[in-house]
């Protein structure tokens, strides 16, 4: 039992145990209040640039940018996309673009494909699977917004870090992902050019990790006392 989503990207091996006739469920939707409210977190600690004006950094005072009147692209429109569409929405921006699988007409953004969101946001803020494979890469990096912001609560694999490191060094974009430093030379960019947890961390709040677990035990009892669930995904 998997407590989380995007199962596929984070269960090692889960393609053997499918082999060998082990069910799999996951939690879908458990996680995403925690997520979004961290994605959006990091956007704007970026945007306002908080780190360098706070106590870690040497700035006493700085016009940032912001989210009113800005372009935000948001790539994935699931559980946790739309609600990162939802609280975008409160801070007045231009635009909101969003890509997914499929347009949803319940979302208060328009709908495009991820050439016309990248090419347009000022800000971007990713939340899709990794199944979606690698987006950002030198092409599309390149054809970003001067000073554009990538914020990614995503797999790694949707990042060629090797082509976004030299647009980072020369601020030509700017970017902050949920995840430790993928080298060295990351860790050596300044806090406006860059930021990255410690740790896998956008999920962890206690109200969502009780849910998850919840729902993770639910399953199980499930599937071993009757052999299905409605959450089973193998």
């Amino acid at each position: 039992a998997f407590t989380g989503a995007d199962w596929q990207a984070i269960i090692p091996g889960w393609e053997k145990a499918k082999e060998k006739g082990i069910k799999i469920s996951n939690a879908p939707g458990a996680n995403a209040p925690a997520v979004a409210e961290f994605a959006f977190g990091m956007a704007l600690l970026m945007q306002r640039n908080m780190l360098e004006l706070g106590r870690v950094g040497d700035k006493t005072f700085e016009t940032t940018e912001t989210f009113q009147g800005a372009e935000v692209g948001v790539i994935g429109a699931g559980n946790i996309g739309s609600r990162i569409v939802k609280m975008v929405a409160a801070f007045a921006p231009a635009k909101i673009w969003y890509h997914s699988r499929s347009p949803k007409s319940e979302l208060d953004a328009e709908f495009a494909d991820l050439q016309t969101l990248l090419s347009q946001s000022d800000v971007v803020i990713v939340a899709a699977p990794g199944s979606i494979g690698t987006i950002f890469d030198k092409e599309t990096v390149g054809a970003m917004k001067q000073n554009a912001l990538i914020v990614s609560i995503s797999p790694r694999n949707l990042f060629d870090f090797d082509a976004l490191l030299p647009l980072l060094q020369q601020e030509r974009l700017r970017a902050a992902i949920d995840w430790p430093a993928p080298s060295e030379e990351y860790s050596k960019l300044p806090f406006h050019s860059w930021y990255n947890t410690t740790n896998h961390t956008a999920y962890n709040t206690k109200s969502v990790v009780q849910l998850c677990s919840d729902m993770g035990t639910k399953s199980l009892l499930n599937l071993l006392e009757k052999g299905q669930d409605d959450f089973q995904v193998v």
